[in-house]
């Protein structure tokens, strides 16, 4: 995760989180099987890759430790 302020920037653009980050985050709260994809999308009138990150919980939530 990068932390990336731009006093131009709006506030949801303040942070970089890979997919990696989104999986070890999704691991902690139980959701063990995960799949990365990446695709190109237009943006801003060039094409940009993007990442879509799957979870799927494999362990139950009443087994999960969240203290």
């Amino acid at each position: 995760m990068t932390f990336i302020p731009d006093e131009g920037r709006t506030p949801f653009k303040w942070w970089y989180l890979s997919p990696e980050v989104i999986v070890n985050m999704a691991n902690i709260l139980g959701f063990e099987k995960n799949t990365i994809t990446y695709h190109k999308q237009k943006a801003d009138g060039r094409n940009t890759w993007f990442f879509t990150v799957v979870c799927e919980r494999t362990v139950p939530i009443e087994n999960c430790n969240y203290d």
